[in-house]
């Protein structure tokens, strides 16, 4: 394990935002994007009445996407 005071650089694509290289104490890791926009969108829409919920990341509970606290 290292320090936590590591750090490590990444190089984002001006155009797309998308991460191109990163770089640690590890090494380096280079990232090549093909068939971006392959899949369409709708591909990725949930069917109707479908229910979205967020994990908490701290404590692993599940809470709706909505941030309120409703009984599940």
């Amino acid at each position: 394990m290292h320090p936590p005071d590591d750090s490590t650089r990444f190089w984002i694509g001006r155009e797309d935002g998308l991460v191109r290289c990163v770089e640690g104490d590890l090494g380096s890791l280079s990232l090549t994007h093909t068939d971006l926009n392959a899949v369409p969108a709708e591909e990725f829409e949930l069917p109707e009445g479908t229910t979205v919920r967020e994990m908490n990341e701290a404590s692993g509970e599940v809470v709706p996407s909505d941030g309120l606290d409703d009984d599940m």
